[in-house]
């Protein structure tokens, strides 16, 4: 009789373990968002790097706006995102920003 019940349970302990390590292991939301953000923030620094000197000073606010916006989701997202994921985020961020720095000086 004890065999039977052991035998019953084990599926349900994988199919926990299993489930856990599914949900730990996937992508994040704040992760997902964050690259998404820095998607939109690349795309309007390429923008930039093409545009006419009217259409820069437009987009080199919007640009300066996503700045400020970044370090408030990152704050937001912390503790939602691994450190080592967060860590590559901020490097991303930190090599889009140097380009359009490169570009600013540049233009």
């Amino acid at each position: 009789m004890r065999r039977f019940k052991t035998s019953r349970y084990l599926p349900v302990l994988i199919l926990i373990v299993c489930g856990f390590l599914a949900t730990a292991c996937g992508s994040s939301s704040g992760k997902l968002e964050l690259t998404s953000f820095l998607e939109k923030y690349e795309t309007l620094i390429n923008d930039f790097k093409v545009a006419d000197q009217q259409k820069k000073t437009e987009l080199a606010g919007e640009i300066s706006a996503m700045m400020s916006q970044w370090i408030e989701k990152r704050n937001e997202m912390n503790d939602q995102v691994t450190p080592q994921a967060m860590d590559e985020l901020v490097k991303e961020y930190n090599r889009i920003t140097s380009k359009f720095e490169g570009l600013n000086k540049t233009g």
